[in-house]
C-alpha cells in the first residue's frame, strides 16, 4: 500500500460535466458578480473541464479528469491508474469502450456535481464515480476518501477477486495542454512511472511497438 503524500494543495473542482461533440467531456459554470450598487455586472467567467481514458503502458489504462479555469491554467482533478497483467485491455473478442455521465446543476455553486465514469477495456467493465464536492471516489465497491489526494492507484484489474486499490497520493496538479497531458504528469512523478510496468511485454508486437515509444516519453529525466 502507498501512503499518502501531501505536496500541493488540492484543486478544488466546480463544475458538472456534460458531455461534447467530440466524444470528450465539457462544462461550464457562470459566476455572475454584482459590483456594489452599480447595475453593471461583470461577464461570466467560464470554467471548463475535460475527461479521458487511454492506455498508457503495457499493463495499464489512465483515465483523468482536467478543468481549465478562466485565466487558461489547467488543473489534474483526478487521475485514476488501472493496472492489470500485460495486455489485459487488448483480449480477444472484446471491444474498448468508454463513456462519462454527471449530475449536479450548473447554477448551483453549492452543488459541484458527481462525474461517474464507464469503461471497458479487454471485456473488463470499470466504473469510476467522483464526487468534486467532497472529493471522494468510488472505484468499483471500494469507498476512497481523497481529501488532497489528487491520483488513485488500482491494482488487480483482471484478478480473481476484482480490482483492488493500491494506494492514492497527491501530485503537481499543473496540467500542460493535451495530448502529451497525462506523459508529463506521469515524467515528473517517478513513482507513477514505476508503477506501470513498463519493462513488461504485449503479445502483439505492432501495440508493444506503440506502447514502448509512449513509456519512453513518460520516463523520468
Amino acid at each position: 500500500m502507498r501512503v499518502r503524500r501531501t505536496r500541493f494543495p488540492a484543486p478544488l473542482g466546480r463544475s458538472p460535466l456534460t458531455r461534447g461533440p467530440s466524444g470528450g467531456t465539457v462544462a461550464a459554470v457562470f459566476l455572475v458578480a454584482a459590483l456594489g450598487w452599480s447595475a453593471e455586472t461583470r461577464r461570466p467567467e467560464r470554467v471548463e473541464a475535460s475527461s479521458g481514458s487511454r492506455l498508457v503502458s503495457p499493463a495499464v489504462v489512465a483515465t483523468w479528469l482536467v478543468r481549465r479555469e478562466p485565466q487558461g491554467t489547467r488543473e489534474l482533478e483526478l487521475l485514476v491508474l488501472w493496472r492489470g497483467n500485460p495486455g489485459w485491455f487488448m483480449r480477444a473478442g472484446s471491444n474498448e469502450s468508454s463513456g462519462s455521465v454527471s449530475s449536479g446543476s450548473a447554477g448551483d455553486e453549492s452543488d459541484r456535481g458527481i462525474l461517474v465514469e464507464h469503461l471497458s477495456y479487454g471485456g473488463i467493465v470499470l466504473d469510476l464515480e467522483f464526487d468534486r464536492s467532497r472529493r471522494t471516489a468510488r472505484v468499483q465497491d471500494h469507498d476512497v476518501s481523497l481529501q488532497s489526494a489528487n491520483v488513485i492507484l488500482v491494482d488487480e484489474v483482471d484478478g480473481a477477486t476484482g480490482p483492488q486499490i493500491a494506494g492514492s497520493l497527491q501530485v503537481d496538479p499543473l496540467y500542460p495542454d493535451e495530448p502529451a497531458g497525462i506523459e508529463v504528469v506521469i515524467r515528473r512523478n517517478p513513482e507513477l512511472y514505476d508503477f506501470l510496468r513498463c519493462d513488461t511485454k504485449v503479445p502483439d508486437a505492432n501495440t508493444q511497438s506503440m506502447i514502448d515509444k509512449i513509456c519512453e516519453q513518460m520516463k523520468p529525466r
